[in-house]
């Protein structure tokens, strides 16, 4: 349906009966519509809806970036394919999942909360965090942390003619 339609008090009145007997998925919204949701996310939703318990899982996935410049960082590779895979599998099986996101190409498309964090130290600090915070029947660490990051992150863009650059790495 097209959005205008979606806003009629009459849509509203009907959908608010209906969800006090039903539970509502939300569609996916694009053109300015109202369209049916994928049939694979739908099927991860209702299955997710089915087995929900209040059990949550926390995923690290992607990437790290260890920054040189504004411009420039080293990074492990990870496409994300298995943190993606990981966390819509557990998320189809009914677990509230909380997936900490660094760099990657692919991310999960149904999760409960999914967290970007570039930076090792913004994902230690987010899943500290997380872990004080909240209670998690697990922790999967998926993501390829950077094992080496540069000493010191230059503010601006290094020029590319200087021929005194050097860069220290630090274990992290």
């Amino acid at each position: 349906m097209h959005e205008s339609m979606e806003a009629s008090p009459f849509t509203q009145r009907n959908l608010k009966t209906i969800s006090s007997y039903v539970q509502v998925l939300s569609p996916n919204r694009e053109e300015g519509k109202l369209k049916f949701p994928d049939p694979s996310l739908l099927a991860d939703e209702i299955s997710h809806r089915l087995l929900q318990n209040k059990k949550q899982v926390l995923l690290t996935m992607g990437s790290t970036l260890g920054y040189i410049d504004d411009v420039r960082h080293i990074s492990n590779y990870s496409s994300g394919m298995l943190g993606r895979t990981v966390a819509e599998e557990l998320y189809r099986r009914g677990f509230r999942t909380t997936v900490l996101v660094g760099d990657s190409t692919y991310k999960p498309r149904v999760a409960n909360r999914l967290i970007q964090t570039l930076e090792n130290q913004t994902m230690l600090s987010q899943l500290n965090f997380l872990q004080q915070s909240e209670e998690f029947l697990g922790v999967l660490f998926l993501a390829s942390v950077c094992d080496y990051v540069p000493e010191k992150r230059q503010n601006g863009k290094i020029r590319s003619h200087d021929p005194s650059l050097q860069l220290n790495l630090v274990k992290t």
